[in-house]
């Protein structure tokens, strides 16, 4: 993948701009990103890119998870289902049907804790926020990340560079800086 596609993609959060032909599935780009940005963390050794994508799966688990339990809720105050009854106790919504009243208040209850879902997901969205500021490649653009690369490689490297190339070359600096430090702590021989 070129760099500078992925750099437009990580800016404007468009994973459309990876698709190649006209109609493809929001589902197949959002799987294809996942492992780009899998492969990426792997390569680059970045910790936080792998702890993102867990987040962002749970976040996602989870408004699938409210949206679930409040269909079948909606559905349970005007009628009966019991799939929808042994599901929701799965999800640990258990529902009282030993009388209408019980029955009500199970679905108030089980309705309030199926809204402390947001509070979670808006939780796990301030720590992807956290990490993704921390992150070492934040604030860095396609131009920025070219101008630091001819800096550390004494060359500019040509506009087209893919992802792999670009980790290739960061890890030799990387290597080569680190080597530059322990030559420094190492004391001088009298």
């Amino acid at each position: 993948m070129p760099l500078r596609t992925f750099y437009a993609i990580i800016e404007s959060q468009d994973i459309t701009k990876l698709a190649i032909a006209q109609h493809v599935p929001q589902a197949q780009l959002e799987q294809a990103w996942e492992a780009i940005m899998k492969e990426y963390a792997k390569l680059d050794n970045n910790v936080s890119v792998s702890e993102i994508l867990d987040l962002n799966a749970e976040t996602w688990r989870l408004v699938c998870e409210q949206a679930e339990v409040k269909a079948m809720l909606l559905y349970l105050v005007g009628a009966y289902n019991e799939q929808y009854v042994q599901r929701l106790k799965e999800l640990g919504y258990p529902i009282d049907l030993s009388s209408l009243e019980s029955k009500k208040k199970s679905l108030v209850l089980c309705d309030r804790r199926a809204s402390h879902i947001k509070t979670k997901v808006l939780l796990l969205k301030k720590q992807i926020q956290s990490l993704s500021e921390t992150d070492s490649n934040k604030g860095g653009s396609f131009d920025h990340t070219m101008g630091w690369l001819a800096i550390h490689l004494n060359f500019e490297p040509k506009n087209d560079i893919t992802v792999s190339r670009y980790l290739s070359y960061k890890s030799q600096i990387i290597l080569r800086e680190k080597a530059k430090a322990q030559s420094r702590k190492k004391p001088a021989l009298a």
